[in-house]
């Protein structure tokens, strides 16, 4: 019996590794692909048959005491303009991946952030789904996102599919997306050559509450680094105006 006993101790961590790994696998199995992931979500997205929208915004910017009114005009495919309506200056226009700056008044760092992939995530360019994917995929890369990674974690109680990241690993690039609304909840990014400076975060929230009707977040909050930097709420929602692509001009 000693023998015996001495036997099965000799193996012990094999037999709790391999019982681990036994756990884990059922865990690991239903953590999607990217691309399925990204088809996913532009399915939903196709669904709410948006083409094109004109949104009101009430913006809180860190260090103005007094809330601001911008405009932000997004159309299909990767079509975004951001204007300052207090002021009448051009933020920033964006075009197919191509972002032009302009003016952004006293807060001179968001003259210099990555894309928030807002009209990409939404409206990525292709006349077909594998084309549309293989572009999001191209996209994703180019600013330092390795969608060959894909977790599970949460976010604003609610599950979400995170490509790019472990849910631990704050320093690499990501994005998030809800796992029921499949809706685009957070990207991770950096400024810099390589993705080694500031640590940019956008957060879509409350897509509930959004008076865009559930395809587009009532909240959008900017965090650099542990700051947060502006909070943009949706005040108001005009789709499907046919904007012109005049309004989306890259100077």
């Amino acid at each position: 019996m000693g023998l015996l006993f001495a036997r099965l101790m000799r193996y012990f961590p094999a037999i709790v590794l391999l019982a681990v790994s036994a756990l884990a696998l059922p865990a690991q199995a239903y953590v999607l692909p990217t691309d399925y992931i990204l088809r996913l979500m532009l399915d939903v997205q196709a669904k709410h048959k948006i083409k094109d929208a004109s949104l009101k915004l009430t913006s809180e910017i860190r260090g103005q005491p007094q809330a601001s009114s911008e405009r932000l005009y997004i159309k299909t495919p990767e079509r975004l303009r951001l204007l300052s309506e207090n002021e009448s200056a051009e933020l920033y226009v964006e075009r197919e991946g191509t972002r032009a700056e302009g003016s952004a008044g006293s807060l001179e760092r968001l003259k210099t952030l990555p894309t928030n992939l807002q009209a990409s995530l939404r409206f990525p360019k292709g006349d077909k789904s594998d084309e549309r994917i293989e572009r999001l995929l191209g996209l994703l890369a180019q600013v330092g996102v390795d969608t060959s990674v894909t977790a599970l974690g949460r976010f604003d109680n609610e599950s979400v599919y995170i490509i790019g990241a472990l849910p631990f690993e704050t320093k690499a690039p990501q994005i998030w997306v809800g796992k029921d609304r499949l809706q685009p909840v957070k990207t991770v990014l950096f400024t810099g050559p390589g993705a080694t400076g500031d640590r940019v975060e956008y957060r879509f929230l409350d897509y509930g509450g959004s008076s865009a009707g559930g395809w587009f977040p009532g909240i959008i909050e900017l965090w650099i680094g542990d700051q947060l930097v502006k909070k943009q709420t949706v005040a108001e929602a005009r789709t499907n105006q046919d904007l012109p692509e005049t309004l989306f001009e890259v100077p």
